[in-house]
């Protein structure tokens, strides 16, 4: 309930901020259409294989990171449907963010899958100063080997990606 308050709060607060394409104002949103599980127990990089907005940043060829085009001050959010693939697994999901290939301090957040039957929304967030040049990406771990982030394709709605990622350029 509290993440889901907290998704909700975070959701009207990007709503409310006036976004103007200007030379100093920079966002993205990016998510991906597939799913992704970690080969082993060990850091896996999260794929953005769809772009779904990008003013002022630029997608890296592996796609598993943005580059920073203006300087400033970020808010980002990072969001994934964790699950397991096998109904009979359950552990837990790490997700954190990575600048410039380093893992940030205090960036990660922890989901324990106990019920393999069903998806659970993992959501990170963090304020960050970026330069131009900067990378900024997501990592994430799990461990169990069948748990990661699903996509789901439900009949006549929307697709339920399975890991979203958005930045905006607060200051």
């Amino acid at each position: 309930m509290i993440k889901q308050t907290l998704c909700l709060f975070i959701t009207a607060l990007f709503l409310s901020l006036p976004i103007h394409s200007t030379p100093d104002t920079a966002y993205a949103q990016l998510s991906s259409l597939k799913t992704q599980i970690p080969s082993s127990t060990k850091p896996a990089v999260l794929i953005m294989d769809s772009v779904d907005l990008l003013h002022n940043f630029e997608v890296s060829p592996k796609r598993d990171k943005l580059i920073t085009k203006v300087g400033g001050v970020y808010f980002i959010i990072a969001s994934g449907q964790s699950a397991s693939m096998n109904k009979s697994d359950a552990g837990y999901m790490d997700l954190w963010f990575v600048k410039n290939s380093q893992p940030i301090p205090n960036s990660n957040c922890r989901m324990s899958v106990d019920n393999p039957v069903s998806n659970s929304v993992l959501i990170t967030q963090f304020l960050i100063s970026l330069a131009p040049g900067d990378t900024i990406g997501t990592n994430f771990s799990a461990n169990a080997p069948s748990l990661g982030f699903v996509f789901t394709q439900p009949d006549n709605e929307p697709a339920n990606t399975s890991f979203l990622f958005s930045i905006l350029k607060v200051e």
